[in-house]
C-alpha cells in the first residue's frame, strides 16, 4: 500500500489531497467475477467508496478502526493474479470549493509596462484598501492582479 500526503499551496491556488494505492490478490478469481458482473450491469470501480481499516489477526471486525475513506479512480491494473487499485481522498470531492478563481474580461489592450488594466467588471474581486501610508495609490481601494505572459 502506498500513501500520498495532503498539501495546500494557497499562493499558487493548488491543493494536493492524499491518495492511496493498494494491491489485491485475486484468489480463485473471486474478484474477477465480482468486477465482471458489475461491468455487465454498467457499473465499474470508478467512483466506488474504499474504506481502509486497521486491525490485526484475531481482532473482532467491530474492533477494527476506520483509518481513511477514499474514492476508487478509473484505472485498475491486473498482472499475475494481482489487481492494483488507485484511489483519491474523498476530500477531493470538495476540491472545486477550495480555490474558486474569479475572472473578468479585459476592456482594452495593455502592455507589460502598463500599471493599470481596464476591465469590464471587478465586482467579484476583493479590493485592497490603502491608507495614506501607501506609496502606491494612497487613500484608494485597489485590486492587484497577477498576469502570466
Amino acid at each position: 500500500m502506498q500513501f500520498h500526503q495532503q498539501k495546500i499551496i494557497p499562493e499558487q491556488g493548488l491543493a494536493q489531497i492524499g491518495a492511496i494505492s493498494f494491491e489485491v490478490v485475486d484468489i480463485a478469481a473471486q474478484l474477477f467475477y465480482v468486477l465482471r458482473d458489475e461491468l455487465e450491469q454498467g457499473r465499474g470501480i470508478k467512483g466506488c467508496t474504499v474504506r481502509l481499516y486497521q486491525g490485526f489477526a484475531g481482532l473482532a471486525w467491530e474492533d477494527f478502526r476506520l483509518e481513511q475513506t477514499q474514492i476508487a479512480e478509473e484505472s485498475i491494473s491486473y498482472t499475475n493474479g494481482i489487481y492494483r487499485v488507485r484511489c483519491r481522498d474523498i476530500q477531493r470531492e470538495m476540491r472545486s470549493d477550495i480555490f474558486v478563481l474569479n475572472s473578468t474580461r479585459l476592456a482594452a489592450d495593455f502592455s507589460k509596462s502598463d500599471v493599470t488594466l481596464q476591465v469590464y467588471d471587478a465586482s467579484s474581486f476583493e479590493p485592497n484598501p490603502h491608507t495614506s501610508a501607501y506609496g502606491d495609490a494612497p487613500n484608494q481601494s485597489v485590486h492587484y492582479l497577477k498576469i502570466k505572459y
